[in-house]
């Protein structure tokens, strides 16, 4: 998967699908949930100790607390625009802004992995 480079902070619109909770103390969702997001700058996720916008992508939505949650973790952001595979992405952080992993900086593991076994 290559890594996108024309993805631009709060223009992009990105898609996040999964079976995370809706509400704090309730349980996961026995539908697939999503909820359109954006890419926003590195910065904001500074708090974060560690983010690396080299490694991983910063989303939110600027208006909203809308964002990835509990149970999330490892559902994929997909991005338009770009074909399959174009922005494939596994989120870390279940918080708004949510940090997104890129898949393809570890594929070279992950296939030396999966070929062991």
């Amino acid at each position: 998967l290559p890594i996108p480079i024309h993805l631009h902070p709060s223009r992009e619109n990105v898609l996040v699908a999964g079976w995370g909770k809706t509400v704090v103390k309730g349980p996961a969702s026995s539908t697939l949930q999503d909820v359109e997001l954006r890419i926003v700058e590195p910065q904001v996720c500074s708090l974060f100790p560690a983010f690396d916008h080299n490694l991983q992508l910063c989303v939110g939505h600027p208006q909203s607390t809308k964002s990835a949650f509990k149970g999330d973790s490892g559902d994929p952001l997909l991005c338009a625009g770009g074909g399959p595979g174009h922005c494939l992405l596994s989120t870390v952080q279940c918080k708004a802004p949510a940090v997104f992993t890129w898949i393809s900086h570890y594929r070279p593991w992950i296939n030396e992995v999966l070929n062991e076994n």
